[in-house]
């Protein structure tokens, strides 16, 4: 439990000992029905040192609280060179970012990329591709003259 949601948790179950319905609660909350539920039914099993959050496990973070809006709008900026804006977020920082954490950042923030992929060009055939190209070339002469449509 997050200790920001300590008062959204009270007022629901204020809200709930008054005869509220779980669903006006979720309205008023800011999260989802599910959360309110369990929120209630931990509340009445436990009472109100329910409302203040338990300790969580796993390590706390390790960056500051710059660093990931920093990641985000480097990402934005650059959105096809991730280990730069890495590169670049460790040099203003001095923190290390994994990639995988800046992917996990960027997902967070709904940002969507996709990789560049190598160039192929070594790998054609230049006699077939010198075809293609001729071949190309002649079925765009013929729409120019109006014989086919493409």
């Amino acid at each position: 439990m997050i200790q920001h949601l300590a008062p959204a948790r009270a007022h629901s179950l204020f809200l709930s000992a008054e005869g509220m319905t779980i669903k006006h609660s979720t309205r008023i909350s800011p999260v989802e029905r599910d959360t309110v539920s369990t929120w209630i039914r931990k509340g009445a099993r436990d009472g109100p040192a329910r409302l203040q959050a338990q300790p969580r496990s796993g390590s706390p973070p390790t960056l500051t609280l710059a660093a990931p809006t920093l990641a985000i709008a480097s990402s934005q900026a650059e959105p096809r060179a991730l280990t730069q804006v890495v590169a670049r977020l460790s040099q203003h920082t001095a923190q290390r970012l994994r990639m995988s954490s800046l992917q996990r950042l960027a997902k967070r923030a709904r940002l969507r990329w996709t990789r560049v992929r190598q160039s192929c060009k070594r790998l054609r055939d230049p006699v077939a591709c010198a075809r293609g190209q001729r071949d190309l070339a002649a079925l765009q002469h013929q729409e120019d003259q109006g014989k086919i449509a493409l």
